[in-house]
């Protein structure tokens, strides 16, 4: 249910809500706010991280534990501002104010309402509020779950089965669990996986028994009008289901039972088979809802420990690898008093109290595993209750060392809160916003004012910060317009090199609805090509008229496909397809919330987006953004179309070496506007939407809120979701609903919202992977270091936290598996964006800071190896009609690493694919050179092998590491 308020004056405000009815007790709720004048743009974006699913577990039984209360990913979207205070009130006490981010304070058993106030350094604040708990281990919130997987002929049998502790019997005849969990959310929910159907994080799918249990605490809530509790067990048809409370059955009539329940706690277990793989949530509801967190509840206090799985399960001989054990019953207050040990081989480690031991809980333990020696030995888990069931971990000297970087170094900061004045007298306005390497080798970098650096690079870890070239023309033309993508053609003549840039204003027209004095929002987004180094002051418009939002979702990261395509992302205008003004006031079009592919050979390409209106098919003169959704595109637009849809605010795009266009893309936020899942009812004559709530003659009014009210879409509440990245392809559907494209298109799929859980359909629906929020620039880590157990994987920088590292296979043997994302252990280097540069190095551009971080990979092989290590090249292609420089990084090139050759070595030759290359320059761990124009190569389109030799015999050789093509020239 959303209740609405209109404050009648800008400030904060408070009140109570009081919920009365003939049926139940009255309740009273706090509410606090903050109104704003018309027009005042909506910058500020606290955020809140409480624990996942908003409790933690009082494992140890001392009646008290530690809040980690995480404020640092808050932010505001307003050019040349920060967030300068955060205060926290604990149940409405201030426990905190100031400068600290996150804290942390330990709390009693109980629930407690947190806010946290953000304040900007004009003294603009707004709140985010939320709920957490702190709970006995006897009274977990939700409910334990335990999956097993008998032998197909006994799957009927066990799935009635009593249980014996964790497992199922029946005569004599034991069946052990193959997975230990719980439902993680409030209530008894467990969604399977959207992309592979997995339950509860585990690899099993079909021909498995889920079997879930913990305590009822019935109200008088919960109960109809007969006095019964309405139990209903959901699943797909094909799942059979059985009920148990207080240990007598209940039948189930199409999942529904109503029991007869006397207030207070009631045991019930639920199973389920599931012999298909399952994509709806496998739950139980009462009375219609999902149970609060008080509602439902299980114990762990008498776990055996069980281990669910290690991973990784291999290990470097060498040690100081992190591996993790995932289970339950690990913890609990008998373990603290009488110990508990991780039996590791045959060495016991007392995961309480010793220094490799990183994490412990009821759940999880981490441990830095030692230096051993070659083959297998078991793993389990002793406490005071039993020792676990068996994983077997190895040690092999065939497997990737410990991943380890280099300490973050910041190369370079950059004055982000007044105009950045050099020797030119040049000026920059705002925060860094993307990063590319150029054809020179420089790394270029974008800012929200609309200019672009350009630095050189020393070495793989510095930078020659003195001679910074500024790069002003997008700025002088288009004052106003912040740079948040642009890209070199991968193809052009490195000699004449083109930069395309995405540009457009933000909060153009306040952020707000529009009045009917202020009616207007023009197609002001553009696509631009400089040319013309080193200050590249040549400017052409490559394509105009482009949609852009009335907030911060900009025209983005471009990328290059091998065809000498280009690729840039528009973000949505909406939350989830409906208008609000908190985002603006606009609706969606054709090109917003895609993808947009530009052919740039080809010769007939349009250079304006051109409209017609919808029904008449007039050409529309003076296109307005605010009735777009009646436009469709012009018939003679050509070579400039949608390649990928439903993207809520794609940030970031990279075409990899493997030829696949991944995206980047936010998620959307509760309170930021009304979802769209499905068309409007039958007869509806379209002759445009129904008015708006929000909209009203001194709010604003935007034409396109009006109409038969049964012409518009269904409409449903929204919510928050998190960041996703995507693998995205021609035509594919991603889940943000864009009505234009719906009904102008007759794309059916663009009516219906999808969230990270929805189940992967192709080809209505290709589900993307999600990721915490707010994660936007991704690349690819292109480097040998770390017996190339990196390579092939993609890089996502999490704005002001870390990097994620989205392990994609690499190997064909790989191919079947499926991609994992994790937090790339020790590169907290976070930032708006990512680069992959040379020498297995990774460059984060910071918004909040305006700095450049880096790190470098810290390889244990190749610094104990004598001979020399190349990891990567940069760039990865290039046209072969064009001579090219190159950079390859490397360790112990000139033999000056920590394990030294007999002599003095130096690289003495470069061949890629036949074609030897010349040698400009050479360091221990970076060797420039320069490509030549070759006629013919011998393969083209296709990824070739790049061999340094050296003077004292030994070589390095890049496997599949470039690429020669020649799509044509550009047309200007």
């Amino acid at each position: 249910m959303r209740i609405g308020f209109a404050a009648d004056n800008a400030g904060d405000f408070e009140l109570i809500v009081a919920f009365m009815g003939p049926d139940f007790e009255t309740r009273f709720m706090a509410v606090t706010g903050r109104g704003v004048n018309k027009g005042e743009p909506h910058y500020l974006h606290p955020v809140l991280d409480l624990p996942p699913g908003g409790y933690v577990v009082d494992y140890d039984g001392d009646g008290k534990e530690s809040l980690l209360l995480m404020g640092h990913f808050s932010h505001t979207h307003e050019p040349k501002m920060s967030v300068e205070k955060w205060t926290y009130s604990v149940n409405g006490q201030v426990v905190s104010s100031g400068v600290d981010k996150d804290i942390t304070e330990e709390y009693d058993t109980g629930v407690y309402t947190v806010q946290l106030t953000i304040e900007d350094g004009e003294a603009k604040t707004l709140a985010d509020t939320g709920s957490v708990a702190v709970v006995p281990i006897d009274k977990i919130p939700g409910c334990a779950a335990f999956l097993y997987k008998p032998p197909s002929s006994q799957l009927s049998g066990f799935f009635e089965a009593p249980m014996d502790g964790f497992n199922l019997k029946i005569g004599g005849t034991t069946l052990e669990p193959k997975w230990i969990g719980s439902s993680l959310d409030n209530g008894c929910e467990f969604k399977p996986d959207g992309r592979t159907n997995n339950i509860m994080g585990s690899p099993f799918k079909q021909d498995v028994i889920l079997r879930a249990k913990g305590t009822l605490k019935v109200n008088d809530g919960m109960k109809n009008n007969k006095g019964e509790v309405p139990i209903t067990v959901n699943a797909e048809p094909a799942v059979q289901t059985m009920l148990w409370v207080d240990g007598k059955p209940f039948a189930l009539g199409k999942g529904n039972a109503e029991a007869e329940l006397a207030n207070g706690a009631h045991q019930f277990e639920i199973s389920w088979l599931i012999k298909d793989p399952a994509s709806k949530p496998l739950s139980l509801h009462t009375n219609g809802e999902a149970a609060a967190i008080d509602e439902i509840s299980h114990s762990q206090q008498e776990y055996t420990p069980f281990i669910n799985r290690i991973s990784p399960t291999k290990g470097h001989v060498s040690g100081g690898q992190k591996i993790t054990i995932e289970g339950a019953g690990f913890m609990n207050p008998d373990a603290v008093k009488r110990g508990a040990s991780l039996l590791f081989g045959k060495t016991p480690v007392d995961y309480l109290t010793d220094t490799r031991v990183l994490k412990a809980s009821g759940t999880e333990i981490v441990y830095e595993i030692p230096p051993g020696e070659e083959g297998e030995l078991s793993v389990s888990v002793k406490t005071p209750h039993g020792v676990s069931n068996k994983k077997r971990f190895g040690y092999s000297s065939r497997v990737p060392p410990a991943l380890k970087w280099t300490n973050q170094t910041i190369l370079l900061t950059l004055d982000s809160e007044a105009p950045l004045k050099r020797k030119r007298g040049r000026k920059f306005n705002g925060s860094l916003t993307q990063g590319e390497w150029g054809p020179d080798c420089r790394l270029y970098m974008s800012d929200i004012g609309g200019g672009i650096r350009a630095l050189e690079r020393t070495s793989n870890d510095d930078i020659d910060e003195e001679n910074l070239i500024e790069i002003t023309t997008t700025m002088e033309k288009y004052p106003g317009h912040a740079i948040t993508g642009f890209g070199f053609d991968p193809f052009g003549d490195p000699d004449d090199p083109e930069i395309y840039v995405a540009h457009a204003p933000m909060f153009q027209w306040g952020g707000d609805c529009f009045s009917q004095e202020n009616d207007t929002a023009e197609f002001l987004g553009v696509l631009s090509k400089l040319k013309g180094p080193p200050d590249f002051k040549h400017h052409e418009v490559v394509l105009d008229g482009l949609p852009m939002s009335n907030h911060d979702h900009g025209l983005n990261g471009i990328s290059f496909d091998n065809s000498g395509n280009l690729y840039f992302p528009i973000g949505a205008m909406t939350n989830i397809g409906w208008p609000a003004c908190i985002l603006g006031g606009l609706p969606e079009s054709h090109y917003s919330a895609a993808i947009i592919k530009v052919e740039l050979r080809n010769p007939k390409r349009s250079k304006t987006l051109e409209w017609v209106d919808y029904f008449t098919r007039e050409l529309i003169g003076n296109p307005n953004q605010l009735v777009a959704d009646t436009y469709d595109v012009a018939p003679w637009v050509t070579g400039v179309y949608p390649h990928s849809f439903g993207f809520r605010n794609a940030y970031d795009t990279v075409y990899t070496t493997k030829g696949q266009l991944w995206a980047s893309s936010n998620g959307w936020n509760e309170g930021y506007g009304l979802a769209i899942n499905g068309p409007p009812e039958s007869g509806c004559t379209f002759d445009g939407w129904d008015k708006s709530s929000f909209a009203s003659p001194d709010r604003g009014i935007n034409p396109f809120w009006k109409g038969e009210k049964k012409c518009r879409p269904v409409l449903e509440e929204d919510w928050t979701d998190p960041d996703r990245i995507f693998q995205t392809f021609s035509n594919a559907y991603h889940g943000l609903p864009n009505a234009a494209r719906a009904r102008n298109m007759k794309d059916d799929r663009q009516w219906y919202v999808k969230d990270a859980d929805a189940p992967h359909d192709p080809p209505r629906f290709h589900q993307g992977y999600p990721w915490e929020s707010s994660t936007n620039g991704i690349a690819e880590f292109r480097g040998n270091c770390f017996a190339g157990a990196m390579r092939g994987d993609l890089l996502g920088a999490k704005w002001s936290g870390w990097i994620w590292r989205v392990d994609i296979p690499y190997l064909d043997e790989e191919e079947g598996d499926d991609v994992t994302i994790s937090k790339l252990e020790g590169a907290e280097v976070g930032g708006l964006e990512v680069v992959y540069g040379p020498g297995c190095s990774i460059l984060t551009l910071d918004y909040t800071h305006n700095n450049l971080k880096h790190i470098m990979a810290d390889d244990e092989d190749a610094n104990s190896n004598s001979g020399p290590t190349a990891f990567d090249i940069t760039p990865w292609r290039g046209n072969y009609r064009f001579a090219q420089k190159i950079v390859i990084g490397g360790y112990n090139l000139n033999g000056q690493g920590e394990t030294k050759p007999p002599m003095h070595r130096k690289a003495n030759k470069l061949v890629i694919d036949g074609v030897e290359c010349s040698i400009t320059s050479q360091s221990d761990t970076r060797i420039e050179g320069v490509v030549p124009a070759v006629e013919s190569p011998a393969h083209v389109e296709e990824l070739v092998d790049v061999v340094l030799h050296f003077n004292d015999g030994t070589e390095s050789v890049l496997l599949d590491s470039w690429l020669w093509a020649d799509p044509g020239d550009a047309i200007n």
